[in-house]
C-alpha cells in the first residue's frame, strides 16, 4: 500500500506500530538522542534503534534514526520526546518514507491512524 503524502515529499511504503516495533523488530533496545540538522543548523531530537542497522547517505551502517513527525509537535530536547514516547506509545506508529531527495528511506514517528486494512510489514532487518 503505497500513499502519497499531502506535501508529495514523498511515498509511505510501510507503517508500523510503535509498540510491536519496539518489541518485535528493535529487540526492546531504543536510545532517545540531541541532533543538529545539518542544512538548517537547528536542534531536534530522535530516536536511535540500536539493533537495526541501515545505510546511511554515504552506504556506512548506522543504527536506525526515526525522527518525530512535525505534526507531533517540535521536539528539541531528547528528555521532552521521552517523555512524549512514554505517555503516547500507544497512540504512535513509525512510517517508513522513500523520498527522491535522499538516496535512503526517511522514518518518522506518527500518531497512528484509523487503518483498517492495514498490514503488519517485516522489515526484513
Amino acid at each position: 500500500m503505497d500513499t502519497t503524502n499531502n506535501n508529495n515529499e514523498g511515498v509511505i511504503t510501510g507503517r508500523f506500530n510503535f509498540c510491536a516495533f519496539y518489541i518485535n523488530q528493535a529487540q526492546r533496545k531504543m536510545k532517545s538522542a540531541d541532533f543538529v540538522n545539518s542544512k538548517t543548523n537547528e536542534p531536534f531530537a530522535g530516536l536511535i534503534f540500536p539493533t537495526i542497522i541501515v545505510k546511511n547517505e554515504k552506504g556506512e551502517d548506522v543504527s536506525l534514526l526515526v525522527t518525530p513527525s512535525s505534526k507531533l509537535g517540535k521536539f528539541t530536547e531528547k528528555e521532552a520526546l521521552q517523555q512524549y514516547v512514554i505517555e503516547h506509545k500507544e497512540e504512535l506508529q513509525i512510517v517508513k518514507i522513500e523520498n527522491p531527495a535522499y538516496k535512503t528511506p526517511l522514518y518518522s514517528l506518527c500518531k497512528s491512524g484509523d487503518y483498517h486494512n492495514a498490514v503488519d510489514v517485516d522489515l526484513g532487518i
